[in-house]
């Protein structure tokens, strides 16, 4: 397993230690150990858990020095066993708590003691149910895609096997759904409910030959006659720290009908399929998330550090490897064309979001607008999202980007809209001829919250807005505070999200963004009502 370690380990403050001749040898020692943990950690390196069997017992062997509970636990999960535990497996972390402990203080979870964070308690139970053959869900589950009759139910399972998901209105019967977990999607299991009434709230249970694993959640269809006033959770760049905690928590009390990921979520940086999935695992596990898309619409693109390197484009080796990761992972209604890329739409009320790829085809293939030219989003996207888009009866339509839709950037950053200006103007050229309202742009990756109003009357016939969401962690980038000419609002806040309202009940139409942070205030709020986001009537 990969031990996630405590916050208090400062790689910075840990190499001054280290490089001053004033401090102790003990004290640059113990600096130097903690440096190489962090460097294990930051390389990927697992520190192993075993088991020995011996007829009808079970040894156990874990790292650092444990706290008595998991002896216990251990015990509890497999009670026609005889199961003892032996520690100091690898001694780098220390002492051990449980979760509630380190927050109860002591020596033994202080931070000259363990070098580990509370979470170290459910990736450690977490392996030894595996050691112990003990069948459970370990990642989720989340809701997927949902519409007025149908819902996609999302988790990964601990082995291989037939799983059942039990949902129930109400106090009635239930209706069980079987599906087969399997090694080859990495034991990632999604269920399909279809024949749902609308407007209806379920319970939903998940099964293992009759044994409950998971229960106590719930999702609510859409009502057939659409919603009049949605809210829609918008997020990029994600730690599995305490900060994206508190943004995640405070999306959740803004109580969204659907969550959009816009990637860097989770930071991979690698195209390798077994650090791919042990990634997506580990963020699907983060405090404040797991709680939030148990019952909310999860939706997700990618951006580079997700596909698996910083700044990418769609040159990048064995990008299907982190195209299979994300389709095991994550429940969409569709993945981009079924066989490249991960693009997808959906509507809630008067809104439906068009999740762009703009990694995937990146500069692969000439574009369809000007052939000496390289696509940001390859010709079969770019045919999907204008049929879409001029298909779409929505009053507002957000399109929605890893990448920021401006060239204000850091020197030397290319991975932009701007970069691929004869695309970006294409798109404003069709919207004006086809006169489609209400578009808004959505991007996030750039560690900074902007508001730009676009001067695009000539082309689109109205000032279209782009809304720049980032980071939920702390990493706030100051030199992406960069002039533009369409900028409105420019803040470097660290741990925030966005939050998207749309009134369509509302004279007229109008549509609300409120930027949070991890404290729920609203540090800028903008609106935007459908006559202003259309072609002016001649």
């Amino acid at each position: 397993v990969v031990l996630p370690l405590a916050e208090h380990l400062d790689r910075n403050k840990l190499r001054q230690t280290l490089a001053d001749p004033k401090q102790k040898n003990s004290t640059r020692f113990f600096a130097a150990k903690n440096l190489e943990l962090i460097a294990r950690h930051r390389r990927g390196e697992t520190i192993g858990i075993s088991c020995l069997t011996i007829g009808h017992a079970r040894v156990l062997h874990l790292p650092g020095e444990l706290f008595v509970e998991y002896q216990l636990n251990a015990q509890k999960l497999r009670p026609d066993l005889f199961v003892a535990m032996a520690a100091y497996g690898d001694y780098a972390p220390g002492y051990i708590g449980t979760e509630i402990a380190y927050g109860q203080g002591g020596y033994e979870t202080s931070p000259g003691a363990s070098k580990t964070s509370p979470k170290i308690e459910g990736v450690l139970i977490g392996a030894v149910k595996k050691l112990l053959d003990v069948r459970h869900v370990s990642e989720g589950p989340v809701l997927g895609h949902i519409t007025s009759n149908s819902a996609m139910i999302w988790a990964r399972c601990s082995h291989p096997g037939m799983y059942g998901l039990v949902v129930r209105e109400g106090t009635g019967p239930g209706t069980k759904v079987l599906k087969q977990a399997s090694d080859e999607r990495d034991n990632c299991v999604v269920w399909e409910l279809r024949g749902l009434r609308p407007g209806t709230r379920y319970q939903y249970a998940i099964e293992d030959a009759g044994k409950q694993l998971i229960a106590n959640h719930s999702f609510t269809t859409l009502p057939a006659g659409g919603l009049d006033t949605v809210r829609i959770g918008f997020a990029s760049c994600a730690n599995e720290d305490k900060g994206s905690a508190e943004v995640w928590r405070q999306m959740h009390a803004a109580d969204p009908h659907a969550v959009v990921l816009l990637g860097d979520t989770p930071y991979i940086d690698s195209t390798t399929l077994s650090f791919q999935r042990r990634r997506y695992a580990e963020f699907a596990r983060a405090e404040g998330f797991k709680e939030l898309v148990r019952s909310r619409s999860l939706y997700s693109t990618w951006d580079d550090h997700d596909i698996g390197r910083n700044d990418t484009d769609g040159n990048l080796k064995h990008k299907e490897n982190a195209r299979r990761a994300f389709t095991e992972y994550r429940p969409q209604p569709s993945y981009g064309d079924g066989q490249r890329g991960i693009y997808t739409k959906f509507r809630r009320g008067g809104v439906e979001v068009f999740l762009l790829d703009a990694r995937y085809f990146a500069g692969t293939e000439p574009s369809p607008f000007d052939k000496d030219q390289p696509s940001l989003l390859g010709a079969e996207q770019w045919k999907w999202l204008l049929r879409e888009l001029n298909a779409s009866t929505a009053p507002f339509k957000i399109l929605a980007s890893g990448m920021v839709w401006n060239g204000a950037v850091r020197p030397g950053k290319k991975d932009h809209w701007g970069t691929y200006p004869h695309e970006r103007k294409a798109l404003l050229e069709f919207i004006g001829r086809e006169k489609i309202s209400g578009v808004v742009l959505v991007g996030g990756d750039i560690h900074r919250t902007r508001v730009l109003r676009h001067q695009t009357t000539s082309l689109a016939g109205y000032e279209i807005p782009e809304l720049i969401t980032s980071p939920v962690h702390d990493g706030v980038i100051a030199n992406m505070d960069v002039p533009h000419p369409a900028l409105i609002h420019d803040s470097g806040e660290p741990n925030t999200c966005l939050i998207i309202s749309a009134d369509t009940k509302a004279k007229p139409a109008k549509l609300i963004a409120r930027f949070i942070n991890k404290d729920g205030r609203a540090f800028y709020e903008t609106e935007y009502t459908r006559n202003q986001l259309s072609p002016a009537i001649n």
